[in-house]
């Protein structure tokens, strides 16, 4: 699937963009239908600040926003997010996929 890194702020190393790329690429095994991944980076004295967006299937979207102490924890926490609110949309998905009405046994069959 398409990863994209960028860094805001001129403390954004090559590692910090890569320790992203490796934690974001495990939200796929949670949803297999991601279309896309941006990531952004902001690292500044003292504190670090993520932004990660996944891209599904319709046109949505969903938004994990982190600060820490660092950009490494803050990776953590923000993906942690995503992961949460993809089994969350997973599961509505179930849902709706086993709510469809249709005739019950109860009443033969037979719709009024």
């Amino acid at each position: 699937m398409n990863i994209n890194v960028t860094g805001r702020g001129e403390d954004v190393t090559a590692a910090m963009k890569q320790k992203a790329s490796e934690k974001v690429s495990k939200v796929f095994r949670f949803f297999d239908r991601i279309t896309w991944v941006e990531v952004t980076l902001d690292a500044e004295q003292g504190r670090g600040s993520v932004d990660v967006t996944v891209g599904l299937p319709a046109g949505a979207t969903v938004v994990g926003k982190a600060e820490g102490p660092d950009v490494y924890s803050a990776i953590d926490i923000a993906v942690d997010k995503i992961v949460k609110q993809l089994r969350r949309h997973k599961e509505r998905l179930k849902d709706r996929r086993t709510r469809r009405p249709g005739p019950s046994a109860r009443d033969g069959g037979a719709k009024d």
